[in-house]
């Protein structure tokens, strides 16, 4: 960050931006980082005495930087400046873990659950448990009476057990608004004023099951906590930060009553990044005027978790992070918690963006699929009118789906893989738009090691975008019977919903050890196993033939004969009577021949060997397959590669290729000539959308054709930014990672 040694006297004032944003940089011109964006009509701090030609240094809130003066000017206000709240709270330096229920982890008493997650989280300080749901102690909801909360008395059982591990103990709660709100208060009270909690979070979110009340409730329900309750009680709120769910839960209410806000900003659920929900989220909520502590997710790459936990703390200024939620996080993915939170007087420099790859370390391997209609899945009906209906959904298998029964299920499903390797796995499964509407699909998971029944996780099908849900991970035993086997049957407590019956996957969690020294040859289609493990030896050309000049384990990683007509992170035209660039590469779209059509028929080759997770038609990539490959031998990173415009595909969800193995044959789509697109990313960009296209973002409704030129440069600024930091250059990478053919 270049800091003016003398900012001078700074003023307040509205923000006028040209377009919806201007960019924030580290440095007075263009080739400086861009580190965020200043919203129109918000309150900034702008600094006259540093500007350097078109550039000025302004303050807003967490941030800090230098913006370009043709595309902001400043109405002064008789405001004060707009820095971030700095009340103390409970939580400042601490690390707390979010649990949600018994039913929800493997564990089965207090003292399970809390040394698992010291022995996992080292740093953690700070649990939060859920106390209550509406009039009802959290007890009613869970299957396991260790693990649950009836009442003051399993408060006080998990006060002492945390206060001897050194654990400060906090509740969350889901208010409701319906029944009585005189009994709901009254929960609400025996909580907060139990001597071993120290805090209480309101879980206020838009979608069914949560508050239903009205603002007159609100104001109702927490004067009556509040007169009940010691002064300085600390009441926090968690929410959907969202800004399209701001006013939803009616914030100037609860404001009146509660201390902090704690936003969940599940950037992986959302299809997201850290960096883009982390500074929405402020942009959204510092403005409410009360101390933020960011609620970050646990089930994510380990490098996004480590990149969310600096963006908080150094850019945003978080003075304490909490975690959702335990049970669904891998022994890795716990451990890149422990990063201490800085001391408030010093504000570290956040690691270098190392473009998405992962330390060597605990990763996922040896994926499990099972989808629907596949041998190792079974359905049946309990006899009845109700029945299994079906549809093809995007990801290209079958999906069964059939009404919810409030009382006694009719229909059943289950999913039983061969898991012949004990260890560590992470359970997903896949949730598809429209007919998943249940909030209570109760999926019972077996061959736990260590737990004296199965385990059952509820999960709210309705508030899930398309895709992977994590279950849980799970320590499995290969020795017990039925090991790893899913069940799931329609009896949710609900009448009028629809419940889907989707694929399961199963990942192990290994410690992946690439060591040192010469890299071991490959004695399989360029697969090395070691430990238990396979992994990739390195990277090909997708395209050429073996053994003669167009060779595609030769010199040249475009063979002979081929060109690539749009190279990476390059603008180019779809459009070009606009005059201006339409979108900007993700990879290499390889042509071969010199004719328009020569390469049809071509064969399509895995870069390396790895798991398909991919493979159907979508309109406007036709044929699509993505592999997910194997951690690399020489660095342990798991990448991913995206093969686009077949016109026959020869490998299915779910098959392992070998480095070399053909997988398709170039064919083109109705609206492109043909040639194959072809990307290399890091495996958590394909986790978020298989589909995903970075010129697709930021639009907010728009297109490049009625963009202005301001807000058409901003949007090409940060699609390049999104691809330099979310793909690699397809060329370069397998020119740097090729195998040693010994």
């Amino acid at each position: 960050m270049v800091t003016p040694s003398n900012t001078g006297e700074g003023r307040t004032a509205l923000a006028d931006t040209r377009a919806a944003w201007v960019n924030l940089r580290s440095g007075p011109g263009t080739g400086y980082a861009d580190i965020g964006d200043i919203r129109d009509n918000t309150l900034v701090q702008y600094f006259p005495d540093t500007r350097q030609g078109d550039w000025i240094y302004l303050r807003q809130y967490g941030l800090a930087g230098w913006v370009h003066t043709g595309f902001i000017q400043f109405v002064p206000v008789a405001a004060d400046p707009p820095t971030a709240p700095d009340r103390p709270t409970p939580f400042d330096g601490h690390i707390g873990m979010w649990h949600w229920q018994g039913g929800a982890v493997q564990e089965t008493t207090i003292e399970q659950l809390i040394s698992n997650l010291k022995r996992r989280v080292t740093n953690l300080t700070q649990l939060f448990i859920k106390t209550s749901e509406g009039t009802s102690w959290q007890g009613e909801f869970d299957s396991k009476p260790d693990l649950s909360v009836d009442g003051p008395e399993d408060l006080t059982r998990w006060g002492e057990i945390c206060q001897r591990n050194g654990i400060t103990l906090n509740a969350w709660c889901v208010p409701r608004g319906i029944g009585s709100i005189r009994e709901e208060a009254r929960v609400m009270i025996e909580t907060c004023n139990h001597p071993m909690i120290n805090s209480l979070i309101l879980d206020v979110e838009p979608y069914d099951g949560y508050w239903d009340g009205t603002q007159a409730q609100i104001r109702e329900l927490m004067i009556a906590v509040r007169r009940e309750v010691r002064g300085d009680f600390h009441i926090g709120l968690s929410v959907d930060p969202r800004p399209w769910h701001y006013a939803t839960i009616y914030p100037e209410s609860w404001k009146p009553f509660v201390n902090s806000v704690h936003p969940q900003v599940y950037w992986e659920i959302f299809g997201s990044t850290p960096e883009s929900e982390l500074q929405q989220m402020y942009e959204t909520w510092l403005q409410y005027g009360l101390p933020i502590v960011p609620l970050l997710q646990v089930n994510a790459p380990i490098n996004e978790i480590r990149e969310a936990h600096s963006l908080a703390t150094a850019r945003f200024g978080a003075q304490s992070l909490n975690w959702w939620r335990y049970g669904v996080g891998t022994s890795a993915e716990l451990s890149a918690l422990n990063l201490p939170i800085p001391d408030t007087d010093v504000v570290p420099t956040p690691p270098p963006d190392d473009g998405g790859t992962t330390d060597p370390g605990d990763t996922l391997v040896d994926e499990i699929l099972i989808t629907p209609g596949d041998a190792d899945f079974a359905r049946g009906t309990y006899g009845g009118d109700v029945d299994f209906r079906a549809y093809v959904q995007r990801m290209g298998w079958q999906v069964y789906y059939t009404p919810t029964e409030a009382r006694q299920s009719s229909v059943w499903a289950m999913w039983t893989p061969r898991v012949d390797i004990s260890g560590e796995y992470a359970v997903d499964v896949y949730i598809h738009k429209p007919f998943s509407t249940t909030r209570n699909a109760r999926y019972r998971v077996y061959g736990v090691k260590d737990g004296d029944q199965e385990v059952l996780v509820s999960v709210d099908q309705s508030i899930n975008t398309d895709g992977w849900y994590r279950l849980g991970v799970f320590d499995f035993d290969r020795n017990l019977p039925n090991v790893g086997r899913i069940f799931l049957n329609n009896a949710t407590g609900e009448s009028g919903r629809y419940i889907t019956f989707d694929a399961i996957r199963w990942r192990r969690s290994v410690s992946v050890d690439v060591g040192g020294g010469d890299v071991p040859n490959a004695t399989n289609n360029g697969m090395i196993v070691k430990d238990g493990v396979i992994y990739a030896d390195g990277f090909d050309s997708p395209v050429g033939n073996q053994g003669n000049s167009g060779d595609r384990e030769g010199d040249r990683v475009w063979p002979v004969g081929w060109r690539d007509a749009s190279p990476y992170a390059e603008p180019y035209l779809f459009s070009s009577y606009l005059g201006r660039y339409t979108s900007v590469h993700t990879g290499a779209d390889l042509n071969w021949g010199s004719g328009a059509y020569d390469d049809v028929g071509q064969q399509i080759y895995s870069v390396a060997s790895g798991v398909v997770v991919y493979a159907n038609y979508r309109p406007s990539w036709g044929n699509l397959v993505v592999i997910q490959h194997d951690p690399y031998i020489r660095d342990g990173r798991r990448v991913s590669s995206r093969y686009a415009h077949m016109i026959r595909v020869d490998v299915k969800v779910g098959d392992r290729v070998g480095r070399g193995e053909v997988i398709g044959t170039l064919g083109g789509t109705p609206n492109w000539v043909p040639h194959l697109h072809v990307d290399v990313m890091p495996a958590s960009t394909m986790e978020r959308n298989v589909e995903d296209w970075p010129p697709s973002r930021y639009m907010e409704g728009k297109s490049v054709s009625t963009m202005t030129n301001a807000e058409y440069q901003t949007w090409i600024n940060r699609v390049t930014s999104d691809i330099l930091k979310d793909y690699f250059d397809p060329q370069l990478f397998i020119q740097n990672n090729r195998p040693n053919r010994g």
